[in-house]
This record gives C-alpha cells, sequence and structure tokens, in this order.
C-alpha cells in the first residue's frame, strides 16, 4: 500500500525560541528513535521522559495537534484557539519544556518548515487518526521536512491517534471495525504516516477490549505483526526492538509464521500457528525476530 504523504504545520511559537535556528539532531539516547503511547491521556513522565531522552527541557519540541480536527486560527469549535494551544503547551511545561511549538497549517508553510527543521522531538497528539492524515495529506511539503528531521536524529513521538498513525498500514478508528467479531476485513485499514512501516499499531488496547479489531487486521496483513500498546503505557522502539515503561501492558500478536484460513470479506476469519506476547514495563522485545 502507498504511504500518502501527509503533513503538518505551520508554526505558532509559543515561546520566545526561533526555530529558524540553526538545526542540531537529537543528541540524547533518542536520537532517531519512536516514542510511541497507547492513550489515556498523557502523564507528565511520558512527557518528561521525551525531553530527557533529546537533551532535557531546553528540547525543541514541536507538537502536530490536527487529529483534534480544529486546531486552526479560524476554528469554530468549542474551545477558542488561543485557549487550546495554551492547554496543548502547558501540558510540556508543567513537565519542564521551555520550548514549545504548535504547528498552525493555515497560517505560514514556511514558518511551519522551519519550526520542524529545528526540532529535537515532534509529536503527534491524540484525537482521530482519520482527522490527523486528512491534515497531513494536504501538508505534503512540511510533512516531508518531518520525515527528513526524523532521519537526521529527532524523536518522533505519538499518543493515541498518532500512536495509531505511526505505521505504513493504519487502523482507521474503533467506529470502522468489528470489535465483537474476528472476520475478514473486519478492521478497515488506511495509509498511516510511515514511521514504522513494518508494523500495525493499536492503542487504548486492553481498556477498550480491542482484541478482534487487532487480531482481524493481523489476519489480513500476516507480514505485519500488530503491537497494541494499553493506556498509561508506552514504547520507544529503536532499531529492530522496542522498550516498554508505563503502568500497563503491551501485547504482541505475530502472524507472520501462521497458516491463515481463507476466507470472503465479512467471513470470520482463522489462523493456526499464530504467536502472542504479553509485556510489561521493562520488558524488551525484538519485533523483527518475534521474541
Amino acid at each position: 500500500m502507498r504511504v500518502s504523504l501527509l503533513c503538518l504545520t505551520l508554526a505558532v511559537a509559543l515561546s520566545t525560541a526561533t526555530p529558524a535556528l540553526a538545526a542540531k539532531p537529537c543528541d540524547g539516547p533518542g536520537h532517531g528513535k519512536l516514542l510511541i503511547q497507547g492513550g489515556g491521556g498523557a502523564p507528565e513522565e511520558y512527557t518528561a521522559k521525551g525531553l530527557q531522552l533529546c537533551g532535557g527541557p531546553g528540547s525543541r519540541v514541536v507538537v502536530v495537534a490536527y487529529a483534534t480536527g480544529n486546531l486552526h486560527p479560524h476554528s469554530k469549535g468549542e474551545i477558542e484557539y488561543d485557549v487550546l494551544v495554551a492547554m496543548l503547551k502547558k501540558s510540556w511545561t508543567d513537565a519542564g519544556a521551555i520550548n514549545v511549538t504548535v504547528l498552525d497549517l493555515e497560517t505560514d508553510e514556511g514558518s511551519a518548515i522551519a519550526a520542524v527543521e529545528a526540532a529535537d522531538y515532534i509529536f503527534f497528539d491524540g484525537g482521530d487518526q482519520k482527522t490527523l492524515l486528512k491534515w497531513m495529506d494536504g501538508a505534503p511539503a512540511v510533512m516531508a521536512a518531518i520525515r527528513r528531521r526524523h532521519a537526521a536524529g529527532a524523536l518522533v513521538g505519538g499518543m493515541s491517534a498518532g500512536a495509531a498513525a505511526m505505521p505504513a498500514l493504519m487502523i482507521k478508528g474503533g467506529e470502522t471495525a468489528d470489535l465483537t467479531a474476528i472476520k475478514s476485513g473486519g478492521t478497515e485499514i488506511g495509509a498511516g504516516l510511515g514511521f514504522w512501516p513494518e508494523v500495525i499499531t493499536d492503542q487504548h488496547f486492553v481498556k477498550r477490549q480491542r482484541f478482534a479489531r487487532l487480531v482481524s487486521a493481523v489476519l489480513d496483513n500476516p507480514a505485519f505483526p500488530g503491537i497494541a500498546i494499553d493506556e498509561e503505557t508506552a514504547i520507544l522502539v529503536s532499531g529492530d526492538s522496542f522498550e516498554v515503561f508505563g503502568k500497563g501492558g503491551v501485547i504482541v500478536i505475530d502472524a507472520r509464521h501462521t497458516k491463515v484460513g481463507k476466507a470472503a470479506k465479512g467471513e470470520v476469519q482463522s489462523g493456526r500457528g499464530m504467536r502472542m506476547s504479553v509485556l510489561r514495563a521493562g520488558d524488551r522485545f525484538d519485533w523483527k525476530k518475534g521474541k
């Protein structure tokens, strides 16, 4: 499946820092990695973890909040734009951040790209992943800048919808999936952001009882193991492995060596020899080897 060029943009600077400063890669242990959280709010320790990985409170953070659907200056939403931006900033400043920019896709593409090019940590917030992808598809130049920045060493993070959008194959959302039966085609898949193209991710997993939808997605796409992250739980992805931290668990559903049954769309699906791993804080997992 072709990964769409998704995007983000325009910088509403929330600090006095100048995004056009010469960019340096995230030079801490988070260099070029992915920090993915399962939702259920953004615990301060998770936000602080991302800052720590990129060198501390001075890390230049760019927040992509378009999964909310109404983050733009002319929004008619229930919350005023400036108030919403201030709320987004507070979750970071409470964790110690002093240099935060929220992308504004409607104002000036050049400013957005400059903010991304200076970023140490680019964070995709929660909401609805289909909405996030719709906005990102409309800003390909900004999305390309984000990809370049990650390749150069910036940490990329995602929470909830931002977590679901990390792979190339993205589960479109809870309302598009059958949560009560494992069926062929029971989980609608679309193009994601493509930062972790070899897997399918799911979030709020145990809390929202999403087992059936992920198993359906994996059986339909057996080359892609499913990585399910529960609420208040995160993984740090580095190379071929990831480490779990937080309060909940991570479940890996692997059908790469499974004999998948033949089923028409809508029929109950089957598979023999699937592997499942249940992980908790402190566990490391080699997702390429499946162990």
